[in-house]
């Protein structure tokens, strides 16, 4: 399950930033994930849970943004959004779409609570 390694490196990059504040409590981390990127929410969330206990981010909790994967058409020049695969344009048809987004993992925003 790489949503281990993935939870404990928001995890360090998360106390990295709030380091800078002082007395600071964490209380969420938005994500955000896209669909392309094989990362499964649900494996992500579970593992978060485990890897923050017993550490400065234990009580927090992640809320994930799903990104779609974009694309735009190479034959029509369209833009579109895809739901699944195969990824064909919905404008005229063809299967030949350059990918543009769905493949983020980011942390978004840390809401913290001041002291």
């Amino acid at each position: 399950m790489h949503e281990l390694s993935i939870a404990e490196a928001i995890i360090n990059s998360t106390l990295d930033e709030v380091s800078k504040h002082e007395g600071c409590k964490v209380e969420e981390v938005g994500l955000r994930i896209g669909t392309l990127s094989g990362v499964m929410p649900d494996a992500l969330e579970f593992a978060y849970e485990i890897a923050v206990r017993d550490t400065a981010l234990d009580g927090s909790r992640i809320s994930m943004e799903i990104v779609p994967a974009t694309g735009i058409c190479s034959e029509c020049g369209e833009s579109c959004s895809f739901e699944m695969t195969p990824f064909i344009c919905l404008a005229c048809g063809s299967f030949k779409i350059d990918l543009k987004g769905g493949y983020e993992l980011d942390i978004a925003y840390i809401r913290i609570e001041s002291p």
